[in-house]
Parts: structure tokens; sequence; C-alpha cells
């Protein structure tokens, strides 16, 4: 099946970019990139507005490179393809501590390792999972179903700085993110489901009891206090000015990649 897949990447990561497109479209896809170094400086807003237009997935190399120099140019790129409700599939380059927001996307493939093939085939399955045609249909229902039901409340910030804290200190005791969810689910023992949670801040923080978060903050090797300056901060508001925001013009994109 023939899927059209945008990449999306900085300028130093193009050569692994070139490879990858080159390894997709001999996996029979279509790859939306500029072919070669000088198409990069004409590779403008608008041309780029309409491959994402067209692809059914997008692809979004993670490096240090993009997090230190680019990662806003490609940022603006997700935000508008997930505003056009485009399948996002990151991959990771490099062991890096990835932005937040990539959360919300489908999982990271893991090109750290040397086996190319191995990554390559879970980004093929990967690929396949979230951008066919079946797949963009269910979407489509589920969004039209997901019209006559209340309009969300507004997101419990404290949760996202819940999960920021989890995966900072994760990440000092250099685990590997991929294994974030079965190092907690193995050290407190509970189930990977609510680990995952933990991790990507979906679980109700008022929940969560007081002998819970010693438990946690100890395996994390923290202060217990940490968690509980987040828990007391203020809760959202109940009003939702998301609904408003429904209205707003679509996510721009920058002009130059530089």
């Amino acid at each position: 099946m023939t899927l059209h897949v945008f990449m999306s990447y900085c300028r130093r990561d193009a050569e692994f970019g070139r490879i990858l497109g080159e390894a997709l479209r001999r996996a029979d896809h279509a790859v939306l990139e500029p072919e070669d170094r000088e198409r990069d400086l004409s590779w403008y807003a608008e041309t780029r507005r309409q491959a994402l237009d067209q692809a059914d997935v997008m692809v979004c190399i993670l490096s240090h490179h993009l997090l230190m120099t680019e990662y806003e140019w490609v940022r603006l790129e997700m935000q508008y393809a997930q505003a056009q409700r485009k399948a996002v599939v990151p991959i990771l380059l490099e062991p890096i501590d990835f932005p937040d927001d990539l959360l919300a996307c489908y999982r990271v493939i893991d090109f750290t390792s040397d086996d190319f093939m191995h990554a390559f085939q879970e980004l093929l399955e990967q690929i396949h999972a979230v951008g066919s045609p079946r797949t963009q249909m269910l979407r489509r229902a589920i969004r039209e179903r997901l019209r006559f039901f209340p309009p969300p409340v507004q997101p419990d910030e404290r949760a996202g700085a819940f999960a920021a804290l989890v995966r900072q200190a994760l990440g000092h005791q250099q685990i590997s993110p991929d294994q974030y969810d079965e190092y907690l689910a193995d050290h407190l023992d509970i189930s990977p489901r609510f680990a995952q949670s933990l991790i990507k801040g979906t679980f109700p923080l008022d929940e969560l009891e007081d002998s819970f978060l010693v438990a946690l903050a100890e395996v994390l090797e923290i202060d217990p206090q940490q968690f509980e300056s987040i828990i007391r901060s203020s809760p959202p508001s109940a009003h939702d000015d998301r609904i408003h925001s429904q209205h707003a013009n679509r996510p721009g994109i920058p002009t130059s990649r530089d």
C-alpha cells in the first residue's frame, strides 16, 4: 500500500533524512521532502503546506541538532500537521530528552542503535498502522461522533508538570525513554498502563495517595516535596477557553529553515 509520507527534520540531519527517505521510497511509499540541498532554500511555506495537505503521515526526526537550533521550525510543521488531523510519527535519532509536547503523538521509533533495519521495520509498521485508509476512515468516524459530546474541560496543567518531573528524574538515572514505563512498573509493583499515565500526565493527580507519592519519590531519588508543591498549586479553571480557539486561523509555517 503506497502512502504519502512528509519528512520533517533540520538541515543538519538532512543526510540521515535522505537515507531514510530513499528507504521509504524503496518500500513503495511516496516521500515528500526537498530532493537536494539547493532546494532547501526554496522549500517555501506554501509548498510545505501543500505537501502536508497531501501527506498521510508526517515523520519527524528528533536529534540534538533539532533541539539546539531548529526545533521551533519543525514544531510549527508538527502543529500544522496535527491541526490538519495528520498522523505524526517521531523518530529518535539520538538518545535525547525529546520535548514534552511530542508525548501526545504516537510512539517514538528508536533509531539510536546500530540495527537500522530493525528500527526501519518498526517505522514501516507504525506508518501503516496510523496512516492507512482504514485508520483514517475510523478516525474520521470517531471525530464525527465526538461532535455530539459536550466540549472537553480544560486540561489540568499540573499533570503536565508532574509528568515532566517524573521523566526528568528517570532521565537523570540514565534510563532509556522507551523503558520508563517498565522501570516504574517493576519498582512500584504497578501496571504498565498506570506507569504510562504517570509518564504522560494522564492520571488524575488528586487521586494519588500520599504513601504512593513517597514511594514514587524514593524510586526516582527525589524529594517528595517536589510532587506536593505541584499538586498543591492552583487547579485549572472550569472555564474552557479552548472552545473559542476552534475558530482561530490554522497554524502558520515559517518561510525558511534557518
